[in-house]
């Protein structure tokens, strides 16, 4: 059985750059690999990397919360953008089969989903 596991931090010597780190464990042994995702406006506030299934081959879905407000995620080619409603810190993404979405706090609602693209 292969278990994947995510972790997204920010470079030790530049805060503004993100990179993920990504373990993938299986019967005969384990491999990390290493990404950078890019340097951003703000620093890296949080993160969350999610799965859509357990295991599953296909690339982990991120969110990274800066700084400045912002929200950069898997599917935004990078770009920053404004969130939709408060994030709860640490960041709690939900991946369905065709969407991802981010737990946040909205005035009116209370809890509400701001899709991640």
């Amino acid at each position: 059985e292969e278990i994947r596991a995510s972790v997204i931090a920010s470079d030790a010597t530049d805060r503004r750059q993100a990179v993920l780190a990504e373990l993938i464990q299986t019967p005969r042994g384990s491999q990390t690999k290493r990404s950078v995702l890019g340097a951003f406006a703000g620093d890296v506030r949080a993160a969350s990397v999610v799965y859509r299934v357990p295991g599953a081959e296909a690339d982990p879905r991120w969110a990274i919360y800066l700084n400045n407000g912002k929200l950069v995620s898997h599917g935004s080619s990078k770009e920053e953008r404004e969130v939709v409603g408060t994030p709860f810190l640490p960041l709690q993404l939900i991946a369905r089969a065709e969407q991802t979405y981010l737990v946040v706090r909205d005035a009116e609602k209370g809890l509400s989903l701001d899709r991640v693209p």
